[in-house]
């Protein structure tokens, strides 16, 4: 594992005095890894995991993307050179007193409960009690979905601009290149219904389907990107790039 510095703080943590509590802290890298701690008196609706054991799976869950996906990490490696980048778990995400029906694994925020929001840019994942009991490498691809995904559009001044439908959709394929570097099985249940949700399927959109239509009107012969099992996302990302502009143009914010 590439980490170091353990730092427990049960108090204030002295990388932001805004924070009121963490239960732990590591530096990975460059990367800031904290968990916070559990509300007193709440009841959850899972069993919650040990600060340093999930610090101990987000670290692994960055081995697993700098070993094996250097596309991803080299995005999440723009985002260093650009400003603070931080990992949260928190075993408060999603809120305990909120209904249960959709469970969110992670999200991307400059700022979180007084942490990031520095003078420069800074990029921040949050991961809840659920997502962090996910595999390592199932994690990795979340982290790569949040990081290289939104924290590029944040880098690039559009993560508060666009459409949640563009946002998404150009995080997903940012988290389908992860899934082709990390060997996912394509034909598993769970990668169908990936794809499905990415592009659509029968008489439903996907998150990438207003571009994939845009694609098809004014660029067909790039249609052939996404036919393959693993579709060609740098490419795709190029010609999301133009879609986004030709959207601008268009005044579809």
């Amino acid at each position: 594992l590439r980490m170091a510095g353990m730092v427990i703080a049960l108090a204030c943590l002295a990388l932001n005095p805004a924070v009121a509590s963490v239960a732990a802290g590591k530096d990975y890298d460059g990367i800031t890894l904290l968990a916070l701690p559990p509300k007193p008196g709440v009841e959850y609706d899972v069993y919650l995991v040990d600060p340093i054991y999930a610090l101990e799976r987000l670290a692994r869950a960055l081995d697993v993307i700098y070993r094996e996906s250097p596309f991803s990490a080299g995005k999440i490696e723009a985002l260093k050179r650009s400003g603070r980048v931080e990992i949260i778990y928190d075993p408060n995400h999603p809120d305990p007193n909120t209904s249960m029906a959709s469970v969110q694994v992670a999200k991307f925020l400059p700022q979180y409960r007084g942490i990031g929001g520095y003078g420069n840019k800074s990029f921040l994942a949050v991961v809840g009690r659920h997502g962090i009991k996910w595999s390592v490498r199932e994690l990795a691809a979340v982290l790569v979905h949040e990081l290289a995904g939104h924290g590029t559009q944040h880098l690039n001044d559009r993560f508060k601009s666009l459409r949640n439908v563009d946002l998404e959709c150009e995080a997903w394929l940012y988290e389908e290149k992860a899934y082709q570097d990390f060997r996912f099985d394509k034909s598993s249940r769970e990668m169908i219904k990936f794809r499905q949700e990415l592009e659509g399927f029968g008489f439903t959109d996907g998150y990438c389907s207003d571009f994939k239509r845009h694609m098809q009107k004014n660029t067909p012969e790039r249609m052939r990107f996404w036919n393959s099992l693993n579709p060609d996302v740098p490419k795709l990302l190029e010609a999301f790039e133009d879609y986004l502009r030709d959207q601008r143009g268009k005044g579809v914010r």
